[in-house]
């Protein structure tokens, strides 16, 4: 009896260890702002792939809840759920991260050498740098006469400088300049309470993702196994909304790649060295090999309205995301970070609710920093990069909302004029991500935007501590692996009969 009894206490001891320790995978969506419409592109048919390691809420998409902001409308309580990993019969591949464009080179020899990054380095400060120190953004109904805007904007001594209907949030939002030096906070505040006016907010900055380097190494594609890989998919016609500082178009690497492009900062479009690159990790195909070479980019230009500076701003983020849902882009690359932004956050809850997968950069804030956005919003595929030995890049934000990893750390990519330079950050890992996606939804055009999130996460390789955390995610995403799993599941899934 005696004995019986230790067992028992034993096994109970066994169960709730292993409670405690099993990794989870929750999941939390909900509803954006009005829009409607579907995902398009790739193709369609019958039947989406839900592996077994699919663990979903009743809004059905997979995130970490720790650091995760909820709907401002819709409240959220996530419960955790076991996560389960299929067999992998591939070998590991790594994540990668943002570009840092240098000084253009010539594409050397890969040649294999320890990260240049530095490995602790201090949070980026955000204060008063977090938005436009005069500007506002005041959200109405698309039906709002133009008298009564012009009233409410002399009545708070604001000049307006523009104004554009929002699909994503169902809103036509109006840009106006502060002309007496009050806080932007504190004008937004006054507004809400105004008549007409839905929403208001400061034009918040988000800042491109990048870093000089050292030595250019050649890794990324033997990581992520991309000629085996190609042999099954190259992302064929996937359409990836690249929203970034443009892309040159004219650059070898990207001959034929450009669907259309879009300059929401306005003048005259100006190619930019990070743009190139990103469209380069996601899609280069001449000396070097990007992620999905046959994939196609909606080329959006939010940012670098000088063609140096690395900032774009809400107002223009918002312009971009807009313009690419209503082509119909499957895949939105999001290299930037900054501070949390609800009407960027509904855009994107509204992108989600199309079906569209958002791949964005953790951020290369340091380890210190808090979570910055949009990669910590719900459902968003979170990024952040390694090198060469599968050490996270040092200047990588850390964070429960980082999803997967991949390779970001002295990559040579594609630049503005033709040439070449060597980049590290978490952007960089952001588009080779959305260029794995692309694989996997040229391969099945029916999957959904929380399944490839869910076979990223499940595929990759365990890095740093056991099981998911905060430096690595889930670990180094493999294309291989996923394509694999998602050809298992479907081909165990029995097919529907017609009985009638």
């Amino acid at each position: 009896m005696k004995a019986s009894r230790n067992k028992r206490r034993t096994l109970s001891a066994v169960v709730l260890v292993c409670a405690l320790l099993a990794p989870a995978i929750v999941s939390s969506q909900t509803a954006g702002g009005g829009g409607g419409g579907a995902s398009g592109g790739g193709g369609g048919g019958g039947g989406s792939w839900s592996g077994s390691f699919e663990r979903r809420d009743p809004w059905g998409v997979l995130v970490v809840p720790d650091s995760r902001v909820a709907d401002d409308r819709k409240p959220q309580s996530p419960q955790a759920t076991p996560k389960r990993r299929p067999k992998v019969e591939a070998k590991a591949s790594s994540l990668p991260e943002k570009t840092a464009p240098r000084k253009p080179v010539k594409p050397p020899r890969a040649t294999a050498r320890k990260a240049t990054v530095p490995t602790n380095a201090a949070p980026r400060e955000m204060a008063a740098a977090e938005y436009r120190p005069d500007e506002i953004l005041v959200e109405t109904s698309r039906e709002m006469p133009g008298a009564e805007m012009d009233g409410l904007a002399q009545r708070n001594r604001l000049e307006q400088l523009g104004a554009q209907d929002i699909a994503l949030l169902d809103a036509r939002l109006h840009r106006l300049r502060i002309t007496d030096g009050r806080a932007p906070a504190q004008v937004a505040a006054s507004l809400r309470n105004s008549p007409g006016v839905r929403s208001a907010e400061p034009n918040r900055v988000f800042a491109l993702q990048q870093t000089e380097t050292g030595d250019a190494q050649g890794y990324a594609a033997e990581k992520l196994m991309l000629p085996a890989v190609h042999e099954l998919s190259k992302g064929t016609s996937v359409l990836i909304a690249l929203i970034d500082s443009g892309a040159d178009a004219s650059h070898p690497e990207l001959a034929g790649v450009i669907a259309e492009q879009f300059d929401a900062v306005g003048g005259t479009f100006t190619p930019h060295a990070h743009g190139t690159g990103m469209a380069g990790a996601i899609a280069a195909h001449a000396q070097l090999t990007g992620a999905a070479p046959q994939a196609r980019i909606l080329n959006v230009r939010a940012f670098a309205p000088s063609g140096s500076s690395n900032a774009g701003t809400t107002y223009d983020i918002l312009r971009g995301l807009d313009w690419a849902a209503e082509r119909r882009a499957r895949i939105f690359n999001l290299s930037f970070a900054g501070p949390r932004d609800p009407l960027i956050s509904r855009a994107i809850r509204e992108v989600s609710r199309r079906g569209g997968v958002i791949v964005a950069a953790a951020g290369n804030a340091g380890p210190a920093s808090p979570p910055l956005y949009p990669a910590a919003e719900v459902g968003v595929i979170a990024a952040t990069a390694t090198d060469l030995h599968d050490k996270a890049l040092g200047l990588a934000n850390r964070g429960s909302y980082v999803t997967v990893a991949a390779p970001g750390v002295d990559i040579l990519l594609p630049t503005a004029g033709g040439g070449y330079t060597i980049s590290s950050g978490t952007s960089i890992a952001t588009a080779y991500v959305s260029g794995i996606a692309a694989l996997l939804i040229a391969r099945h055009p029916e999957t959904k935007a929380d399944e490839i999130y869910a076979v990223l996460a499940a595929t990759a390789r365990d890095l740093g501590i056991a099981g998911r955390d905060k430096e690595f995610g889930a670990g180094l995403v493999q294309p291989l692996a996923a394509l694999q799993a998602m050809e298992r599941e479907i081909a165990s899934t029995p097919a529907l009969v017609d009985e009638r």
